[in-house]
């Protein structure tokens, strides 16, 4: 179609109305594929310094650094012994580390999970 028949939301950062042309969209996405080229053919020093000149931009219009997303999580609980649970056949005594691992993988990608007591 010449125009969108319809919102699009291309993520990350692209939200589109009904009506613009597709033209535009395709030249978008067009020079998003160029712009990550770019960046990914920078070496670490190159890299560093572009990091820390949009870190001063968006420090300077007063954005400060990105807010991160709060994301919460709540585990299941273990069986008790001797749970007729169908998932708990063949449960072995390593599944309490294995969530101890797990929670702790969570923990470390800034992930709080709910209820834990320690």
């Amino acid at each position: 179609p010449e125009t969108l028949p319809c919102p699009v939301i291309l993520e990350p950062g692209f939200r589109f109305g009904k009506g613009v042309t597709t033209h535009l969209v395709l030249r978008a996405l067009k020079n998003r594929a160029e712009r990550y080229a770019e960046l990914d053919a920078m070496g670490p020093g190159a890299r560093a310094e572009h990091d820390a000149a949009i870190a001063e931009l968006r420090e300077k219009l007063g954005f400060g650094t990105p807010a991160k997303t709060a994301v919460q999580i709540k585990l299941p609980g273990l069986p008790k012994l001797g749970s007729d649970a169908e998932w708990y056949q063949g449960f072995s005594a390593g599944a309490g580390s294995m969530r101890e691992a797990c929670a702790a993988a969570l923990i470390s990608a800034g992930v709080e999970i709910i209820g834990e007591t320690k």
